[in-house]
């Protein structure tokens, strides 16, 4: 179970509903009464742009020249992605990435 999981059961528990906005990606929860905002949990943090670059079907070494790293460090990147989100590549990193929102 990841932190966002963890959030909204913790808000159900509380008798609390959760929802997000996609417009402007924050998270919120709440009842009738109060609502609360929170930031939505986005386990990328520097691979999320490696990973948004190597999305639009560039390689590691145009991603390190865009990003100003070494290759080594845009594959570290890349493969820390693809580990955080349980995915196979990083085709399949990405798509998980966009369909949640993180990039």
């Amino acid at each position: 179970m990841n932190d966002r999981e963890l959030l909204e059961l913790a808000a159900k528990a509380a008798g609390m509903t959760w929802w997000r906005d996609p417009k402007t990606d924050s998270a919120y929860w709440g009842d009738a009464h109060e609502r609360y905002i929170c930031s939505v949990w986005n386990p990328l943090t520097d691979d999320g742009d490696a990973l948004r670059l190597a999305e639009e079907g560039l390689p590691n070494k145009e991603i390190a020249r865009r990003l100003d790293l070494s290759p080594g460090t845009v594959r570290n990147y890349l493969s820390d992605a693809a580990g955080k989100l349980g995915a196979a590549n990083r085709i399949e990193a990405g798509r998980i990435a966009r369909a949640n929102g993180w990039l």
